[in-house]
């Protein structure tokens, strides 16, 4: 395919345009509510791409206007912008050695789903064990469809060693060696459009705690 085929142009600029959605994102999520023009000074797109970016952001339910305007400057106050929690959440379950979880909060930090069951997890079958999550994880994503939200991705804290791709090594405390929880249990969902995940509960906590 040459160099200036037309065909890869469209491609590209969807890669642009989305790369540029998750710096407008991330730079509100990371400095707080901002102005479009503060956010074109300080991520250095220019205002129009800022404005237009920001219209999606807000379409996609990501951002949305506050009611605070931004006076002191010439012309139309300005509204900043402000994570939304309408539109997506994260979910978060645990598989402890004497309970499950589940729990969902959206981009503005609100809890909007939390579940605990007590259940002693030592040396029971990963299926059994794996399929109580499973119906945890399920009933957390029904309500949050009720609430209209989408779940934007999963994420599983686990008792034991986890390699890089999520796989449970071992777990001592559960007796568990070698266990592929984020495939069973997307299997277990039918293989649900958003990514799923595995760590370390230590390491969780301690990004939560961060």
């Amino acid at each position: 395919m040459s160099q200036h085929d037309p065909r890869r142009a469209p491609a590209n600029q969807r890669s642009v345009r989305r790369h540029n959605l998750g710096v407008v994102l991330r730079h509100v999520a990371e400095r707080g509510a901002r102005s479009r023009a503060a956010i074109a000074q300080e991520t250095g797109l220019n205002k129009t791409t800022v404005s237009s970016l920001v219209g999606e952001l807000i379409g996609f339910g990501l951002v949305r206007e506050t009611e605070l305007e931004l006076r002191g400057t010439v012309g139309r106050p300005a509204l900043p912008v402000e994570l939304s929690g309408r539109g997506v959440v994260g979910l978060g379950l645990e598989l402890g050695v004497d309970f499950l979880a589940a729990r969902a909060a959206d981009l503005a930090g609100d809890e909007r789903h939390r579940v605990l069951v007590a259940v002693d997890n030592r040396d029971r079958p990963v299926d059994e064990v794996l399929g109580e999550l499973e119906r945890l994880a399920g009933e957390a994503l029904a309500a949050l469809a009720e609430q209209g939200l989408v779940t934007a991705g999963a994420v599983i804290a686990l008792p034991g060693l986890v390699d890089s791709t999520g796989r449970l090594l071992v777990a001592p405390n559960l007796g568990w060696t070698d266990v592929r929880v984020p495939d069973l249990l997307a299997e277990g969902l039918g293989g649900p459009p958003f990514p799923i995940e595995a760590e370390n509960e230590a390491n969780l906590g301690a990004l939560a705690e961060l």
